[in-house]
């Protein structure tokens, strides 16, 4: 581990030049000729909420020009969190712009608490700062206990709780950086490694190694008999990383052990076991603000839809695309579906002449993929069996698109090569974000020990076939046999879920294509709306504002605001039931079927904006 920072010293604060940036930036500690720096760091989905909220508030962008160092923007957030009509995602951006805001304070409540105690340094101090304003639960609290009108500085208010907690924390022992180690989960240590710029196989090792570790330390150091109850959690020693070096040793091959971890040549040492730790705890202290996960303006309402097991297909639909990227082919397999859906309904038309089908056959892709009906709403309301309608959807429609999908992909002719070659150049250090890369270490997992063995002794240690047959005692012959049966796991493995892939793409593609007349009718309705209901539409949807703020540009109060939307949902959803009657010749009217309908409706109105 690097000698990080020169403790004693605590770093100058730059000025965050405007208000924007006051909301938008996070602290960030580098070292700079060994010696503790400060830099401001952007957030960029933080930045571009705020630039929405004054291209599009005339109230807020007078906030924003104001030279109040950001206190009247701050108090407009605080009244955000504070609000009891303010929606819950709206209030957890807002807390992130205040929490950015407060940087500066948490580092003043470090810096005079460091000024009257120097049992830790500066750096800790600050640590347990900003890690209470980024428990944005805990922050939400002290933010609703704020009353202005005591006449209380928001800023002096909260920096006199920053220097409590400071306190606090510090005056029980509960700060120790063996004990951050210790609680935090895995998913925040791999965050802050990645965030480090930390690879994969150092993240693998470090979270496989800290398992053993944090059971040595507890039995040896935090159980220990001799601790007294209360004390700072005490410092490992060399026999607690020699003991955990021996366990990791001794489960790295195990089955259960992470690919790369296995597929990792040598026996690791204590000292090394103690250099990861000491990297994971610094990882952990460095970068803690950036465990806390971004929520942006577009990322809430992208992913505010209302939809059912059945219409949640679409999820991840560009998978295939990305595992081969080749995004150009999207385009033309679009084409290609388009064209097969025309022979499709001429097919369908044929057979319904021919007397094989019935003309209700007709309705039933529009009702499932567009409407979102269950199979068995589909049969009751037409009078087919179920086993038909499940029958008829798939040779009709999702099969001849997946064989016109299987023909583009043509999967079967570079699956084997691309396995050889992954083997051979990325075996050992798998890039996880590529999809193909993840469902090979997958299928690597579930391969029977021998295959497994075979593979890391040949492309994990680098051993010849001729070092593996003098190390087991079998014939080379036998060696490459087994390692040609596991390579033809793997191509079968990766070939099973591009099949899978390809099928999840088509049923998205089918959900797609047939809601786009059900959304072309719902915009048609909207232009019948009537002048109240449009504009609380237009400003809650359209321009996406949150239910305060329409209830201010409109000049009404919260619950007008919600009659008015949920008229307009009302209004909507007996255009849309109107059109399926006159287009598909159907009636909902069952409790569970208004209810779907009612979903494509909240549906269609989260995506308003789009159509900005």
């Amino acid at each position: 581990m690097s000698n990080f920072f020169i403790k004693d010293s605590i770093p100058r604060l730059p000025e965050r030049s405007n208000n924007i940036d006051r909301f938008s930036m996070y602290l960030m500690l580098d070292d700079c000729n060994e010696r503790m720096v400060i830099q401001w760091k952007c957030r960029l989905h933080l930045k571009r909420n705020l630039e929405l909220y004054e291209a599009e508030d005339p109230q807020f962008a007078k906030l924003c020009r104001q030279q109040d160092k950001g206190r009247g923007i701050a108090e407009y957030w605080v009244k955000v969190v504070q609000s009891a009509i303010g929606e819950v995602k709206s209030r957890k951006l807002a807390l992130e712009h205040l929490a950015a805001y407060f940087e500066s304070t948490c580092y003043q409540a470090a810096k005079k608490v460091r000024s009257q105690s120097s049992d830790r340094t500066w750096d800790e101090y600050l640590y347990i700062a900003r890690k209470m304003v980024y428990n944005l639960d805990n922050f939400a609290k002290a933010l609703e206990k704020y009353d202005k009108s005591q006449g209380a500085n928001l800023d002096t208010y909260i920096q006199d709780i920053l220097e409590k907690t400071i306190k606090s924390e510090v005056t029980v022992g509960k700060f120790s950086r063996w004990r951050l180690l210790y609680k935090k989960p895995d998913k925040d240590l791999k965050s802050a490694l990645e965030i480090t710029k930390h690879g994969q196989l150092q993240v693998s090792q470090y979270l496989f190694a800290r398992k053993y570790f944090k059971q040595v330390y507890l039995i040896n150091k935090v159980q220990n008999p001799d601790r007294q109850a209360g004390q700072k959690w005490p410092l490992p020693d060399l026999a607690d990383f020699n003991e955990a070096a021996k366990y990791y040793n001794a489960e790295k091959s195990f089955p259960s052990a992470p690919h790369e971890v296995s597929a990792s040549s040598g026996m690791v040492t204590g000292e090394k076991i103690k250099q990861w730790m000491e990297n994971c705890i610094e990882a952990l202290q460095k970068y803690s603000v950036n465990s806390i996960n971004a929520v942006s303006i577009e990322f809430v309402k992208e992913s505010d839809i209302e939809i059912k097991a059945e219409e949640s297909n679409e999820i991840d639909s560009y998978s295939f695309w990305d595992a081969v990227e080749c995004e150009d082919l999207i385009n033309r397999t679009d084409v290609a579906f388009r064209s097969e859906i025309e022979n499709i309904k001429a097919k369908v038309d044929l057979r319904i002449q021919q007397r094989k089908l019935q003309i209700h056959h007709k309705k039933i892709p529009n009702l499932y993929y567009g409407v979102g009906l269950t199979q068995t709403q589909i049969a009751n309301i037409l009078g087919i069996n179920q086993g038909n309608i499940g029958r008829h959807l798939d040779s009709y429609y999702e099969v001849p698109l997946l064989e016109k999908l299987a023909a583009i992909s043509q999967a079967n002719e570079w699956v084997k090569p691309s396995v050889s070659r992954w083997l051979v150049k990325d075996y050992a250090s798998p890039l996880h974000s590529d999809l193909i890369q993840a469902a090979l270490v997958e299928a690597i997992n579930k391969l029977t020990p021998e295959y497994r063995e075979v593979l890391q002794l040949r492309y994990g240690h680098n051993l010849t076939e001729n070092q593996i047959s003098a190390r087991y005692c079998i014939m080379e012959r036998e060696v490459n046999q087994r390692i040609n049966e596991a390579q033809i796991c793997l191509e079968s493995a990766l070939l099973k879920v591009i099949e899978e892939w390809l099928d999840k793409y088509v049923k998205s593609w089918l959900y797609r294509f047939y809601k786009l007349s059900i959304y072309s009718a719902l915009n048609s309705a909207l232009a019948n709306l009537s002048t109240d209901c449009k504009e609380v539409v237009n400003y809650r949807y359209y321009l996406r504002r949150t239910e305060e703020q329409t209830a201010v540009q409109l000049n009404l109060n919260g619950n007008q605001v919600n009659e008015r939307i949920y008229l307009a949902k009302i209004q909507l959803r007996d255009s849309l039931l109107k059109w399926i009657v006159e287009n598909l010749d159907v009636s909902l009217e069952k409790e569970s079927e208004l209810a779907k309908v009612n979903i494509l409706v909240q549906e269609w109105l989260q995506n308003l904006y789009k159509s900005n």
